[in-house]
């Protein structure tokens, strides 16, 4: 049976994603950071032999390591690190929310930004998945057949064509740049171990990873992109070829 550590399972793709898994036969260890949501607990009623639940807060070293100690526990390896936790926090001061959250508001140079928001974005969406990996790779690196490692970065991220060409979301956008690197420097790592790495970008989806705020008028649903991921991961063989694609496949330029 394969086994996946995934992150950011509360809800949006990281659910979705440990759903998909769990219907496809396998083992999951999900990161659970926000215990009021019910998702989960769902899950775990329907697959209670294969899902275990572990608190995971991807921006604590201390948080990461008793996630280490508890899934280590439970097994010696793993296929597959899903690094999905990840945060669109306002870096702006500004108390009224429908201004904070709108993207003509958020972080352009004019406006004063908190630094320790565009710490926060860095801890969470960069070094999250950094300290992650960097606990749980021996335990990838164990594991019989596939091996992967996915890192969900954003087409945000990139230098060369980004999607919409922005001058606001700084912390988020360079905190994304930063996990395109990181990303680039694990293939080298990994590749000789015949780990594939994954850097992808999952769409605009109906999720609430925007502040907090649920984004019905978003065009991709959080189960399209994760099984557009999974298929990725299932079809895509090379260890050392390209590793930053949008979900359906789409190869993105650095």
């Amino acid at each position: 049976m394969e086994k996946a550590l995934v992150t950011g399972t509360d809800r949006g793709l990281g659910l979705a994603f440990t759903d998909l898994l769990l219907r496809e036969g396998w083992e999951v260890f999900a990161g659970q950071y926000m215990q009021g949501e019910t998702g989960l607990a769902a899950l775990a009623q329907e697959f209670p032999d294969r899902l275990h639940i572990t608190p995971l807060d991807v921006s604590s070293d201390e948080s990461v390591d008793r996630a280490l100690a508890t899934v280590s526990g439970m097994t010696d390896s793993l296929n597959l690190i899903a690094n999905i936790a990840g945060i669109m926090a306002s870096t702006v001061v500004e108390s009224d929310p429908e201004k904070r959250d709108s993207p003509t508001g958020d972080g352009t140079i004019f406006d004063p930004m908190h630094s320790d928001a565009l710490l926060r974005l860095y801890n969470v969406n960069t070094l999250g998945p950094m300290r992650v990996t960097n606990r749980f790779v021996h335990l990838l690196l164990k594991g019989e057949g596939d091996r992967t490692l996915v890192n969900i970065s954003s087409e945000a991220g990139s230098i060369q064509t980004p999607t919409v060409e922005r001058d606001f979301l700084y912390g988020y956008c360079m905190s994304k740049t930063a996990v395109n690197l990181q990303s680039k420097f694990l293939q080298r790592s990994l590749a000789p171990h015949g780990v594939r790495v994954f850097n992808i970008e999952p769409g605009y989806m109906k999720s609430f990873i925007i502040t907090g705020t649920y984004r019905s008028e978003a065009a991709v649903e959080c189960a399209d992109s994760a099984r557009g991921i999974y298929r990725m991961i299932r079809e895509r063989r090379d260890v050392d070829g390209d590793i930053y694609f949008r979900y359906n496949g789409e190869k993105l330029e650095w």
